[in-house]
């Protein structure tokens, strides 16, 4: 069987490693979820989380209906108007660089898998280029997971004005949120990742983009569950790995230099603090750079992946192994989509089986004259 997954993240990796201008990218990527797939996934938690957000909310709006907004801004300081403007300016600033850094790793990532070696301001215009269409498709994603959190978090409104059911509700809505909203959340996903790279590598408009991801998801929803397990799988790893790093070789070092420190040297608690400080620095610097290494990687797999798809190259490993092990004929059976297997070998029909199921072509119905 024609290998599909790991060549991918081979490359992926080699992308990732020879291209680190990427890395820039990557990390700022990554500062607003990487285009909504975790703003999803946030409103999947919080809708499944009791209804807490609500009270919060309730808690919220009480508070403010007890101030007094004349005496409050009559006490507004002029430098906290200023440094307000300064945060309010810096955060459209990140905003705008993160979304330009997710259509620039995009585009950077296909560049690279064709050997081009572009320079930091190529990429960096082509992302400017597509901030719009990114902006909006990050802005509808946004909605769409408020709708759904407001949706699923309705029946928790008993919550603030009948707390006796709570129980009951809770329970009841702990499971929907396992049935119904994880899948919504994880198809959802799919369309951002793929919508993102019609818009910047394929020049889509929002809603063909949009319209084209669902075309590519249903076609080819197992392949790109496979492939989301896979990563989901690599990243367990690593951070398993990360994990037991830091805290069995690093932080044990650091406890005992700042033990000696503090123990053994005049003025030590100066220099402990200091060393402290630094330590910290570094760790959160190490941090960023894991994260957009990360995230490189992540988006270069889907960005491969997704130019595999488009060119009905990826077969489904478990209709591969099905194909494999109870051969064509009983694998189109099983699977609802009939395959002529005249004139073919057995491995090269094998093949053809596995395409056509992948692709999930509709057969177009045969009129009995």
């Amino acid at each position: 069987m024609e290998q599909v997954y790991r060549p991918i993240l081979k490359q992926a990796w080699n992308i990732t490693s020879h291209f680190k201008y990427l890395w820039f990218f990557g990390l700022f990527a990554a500062v607003f979820g990487s285009a909504g797939i975790y703003n999803i996934n946030f409103s999947v938690d919080e809708a499944s989380n009791g209804g807490d957000w609500l009270i919060r909310a309730k808690e919220f709006f009480v508070t403010l209906g007890t101030l007094e907004w004349s005496q409050v801004i009559a006490n507004i300081n002029i430098w906290v108007v200023l440094l307000f403007i300064i945060m309010l300016a810096l955060g459209f600033f990140l905003l705008w660089l993160s979304i330009v850094s997710q259509g620039a790793l995009i585009y950077g990532a296909r560049e690279a898998d064709q050997g081009r070696r572009l320079f930091f301001g190529e990429v960096l215009a082509h992302g400017r280029k597509k901030f719009w269409p990114l902006l909006l498709l990050n802005l509808l994603m946004a909605v769409v997971a408020l709708v759904i959190l407001l949706i699923f978090s309705l029946p928790f409104l008993v919550l603030i004005f009948k707390p006796e059911y709570a129980n009951s509700i809770t329970s009841l809505f702990v499971a929907i949120s396992f049935i119904i909203l994880v899948p919504i959340g994880v198809v959802l996903s799919f369309i951002i990742r793929y919508s993102l790279i019609f818009i910047v590598n394929k020049d889509r408009s929002l809603r063909a983009a949009l319209s084209e991801a669902w075309g590519m998801f249903k076609r080819n929803w197992l392949a790109s569950v496979e492939m989301a397990v896979i990563l989901w799988f690599v990243f367990l790893v690593v951070g398993i790995i990360l994990n037991a790093i830091f805290k069995y070789l690093i932080f044990p070092i650091v406890i005992y230099v700042f033990a000696l420190l503090t123990t053994t040297y005049v003025g030590s608690v100066l220099l402990a603090q200091i060393t402290l400080f630094l330590v910290a620095t570094i760790y959160l610097a190490v941090m960023f750079v894991i994260a957009a290494v990360l995230n490189v990687f992540e988006i270069s797999s889907w960005v491969l992946f997704f130019q595999k798809l488009n060119e009905d190259e990826v077969e489904s490993k478990i209709v591969r192994l099905a194909v494999v092990t109870l051969g064509p004929a009983q694998t189109s059976n099983l699977l609802a989509s009939p395959v002529k297997e005249e004139s073919m070998s057995p491995v090269k029909g094998q093949r053809a089986v596995a395409k056509k199921v992948v692709r999930r072509k509709k057969a177009k119905p045969v009129q009995e004259e």
